[in-house]
């Protein structure tokens, strides 16, 4: 027999935080036991996560993903740290980037 349970659902939020605790009891209220629930919080600005996440149910796991306005600064960071590492190393005479 396996320790992963027989189903995972996936619950993305965003903002949506009047919501969550009634998605999280209908699942919990099904006749099979063995699930896992995924609360995916999408950068939510509302109390969701924090909802989720005091459900006391050790099957209920809290999932926080970056914003997409987290993810273009992520990406501008990384662009950023790219280029210097690139002008440092033509600036050795080394076109090469590793």
């Amino acid at each position: 027999m396996s320790d992963r349970p027989r189903f995972t659902v996936i619950v993305p939020i965003h903002d949506h935080a009047r919501v969550v605790g009634e998605a999280i009891g209908s699942i919990r209220a099904q006749t099979v036991g063995d699930w896992e629930l995924v609360v995916v919080d999408d950068g939510s600005t509302d109390d969701g996560a924090e909802r989720a996440r005091r459900t006391g149910d050790p099957r209920v796991r809290l999932r926080p993903e970056p914003s997409r306005s987290q993810l273009r600064g992520i990406r501008a960071r990384v662009l950023r740290i790219v280029a210097r590492h690139t002008r440092v190393e033509r600036s050795r005479g080394s076109e090469r980037i590793s």
